[in-house]
């Protein structure tokens, strides 16, 4: 997979932290999406960078630059797409080997305008090569892609995915071809600006972790697990959400970002 990008806007390119083996030679490699990359002469049509893993680390010689241009890959490049602008991985079809999930929240649909799309590009041996799309709701300005999280714990695999108009739940059977076994829609928070699954009750089980896009009144979003329409949002705004065991005791932990919280507040963690 190759090709030419142009990045455009200020800190174009963000580090994806959370490490995956997609070719299986058990190294771990990384993404670096880049949604603002000129594509195809497409302004913001997006992009994202493979770097492979190996014994000797991660190497620009090993290296696939993947766009909706590259072959394979569903749907083309067009202004706005933000291809890339959220990316999560799991091994959801179990063959052993990650798979690679990435939004493109100004994904035109027809013509529905900014409905998002997710791509899952499959591992294998070789990498990461085949592709298909999640069939996330087509709503106009729903904008489906905006954050996405993957997770496989004791009830399989899972993908939620957040957007203006809610978010959604894909789990059980995934394939290759692009179907799934099942597909959960929640509209019963405000607008999702970042989701994540994660087990924090200890039950082998992931939770859903919404945040809602900054709300009025508040200097971030508001934060929701597994939210339903009697769900009320924890006592801390936020616009970003990490999980880990923070003190040791075998339990996940949530950790809830507000950089625009004023010195002194206590609207958080």
């Amino acid at each position: 997979m190759t090709g030419t990008m142009v990045i455009s806007g200020e800190a174009a390119a963000k580090l994806i932290a959370a490490p995956a083996d997609f070719n299986g030679d058990g190294y771990r490699d990384l993404v670096v999406p880049v949604s603002t990359a000129k594509m195809g002469g497409k302004d913001g049509a997006g992009a994202v960078v493979v770097l492979y893993g190996a014994k000797s680390g991660v190497s620009a010689s090993r290296k696939s630059l993947i766009t909706q241009n590259t072959a394979g890959v569903p749907d083309s490049a067009e202004t706005g797409d933000g291809f890339g602008s959220s990316s999560a991985y799991a091994d959801l079809n179990k063959d052993g080997y990650s798979d690679l999930m990435l939004g493109a929240p100004g994904e035109d649909l027809g013509t529905t305008k900014d409905a998002g799309s997710v791509t899952v590009l499959w591992g294998g041996k070789s990498g990461l090569s085949a592709a298909s799309t999640l069939p996330v709701p087509r709503v106009s300005s729903g904008r489906y892609g905006l954050d996405v999280a993957a997770v496989r714990d004791n009830g399989g695999a899972h993908v939620l995915v957040g957007g203006y108009d809610g978010s959604v739940e894909f789990s059980g059977t995934f394939t290759r071809t692009g179907s799934v076994g099942t597909k959960t829609a929640n509209q019963s928070t405000p607008s999702v600006a970042v989701v994540d699954l994660a087990d924090l009750n200890h039950d082998g089980r992931a939770e859903q972790i919404v945040t809602s896009v900054r709300v009025g009144g508040h200097t971030g979003g508001l934060v929701y697990v597994n939210p339903t329409s009697s769900t009320t949002p924890l006592p801390a705004d936020g616009t970003t959400t990490a999980v880990g065991d923070i003190n040791g005791d075998g339990y996940n932990d949530l950790v809830v970002g507000d950089p625009d919280l004023p010195a002194g507040g206590s609207d958080g963690y």
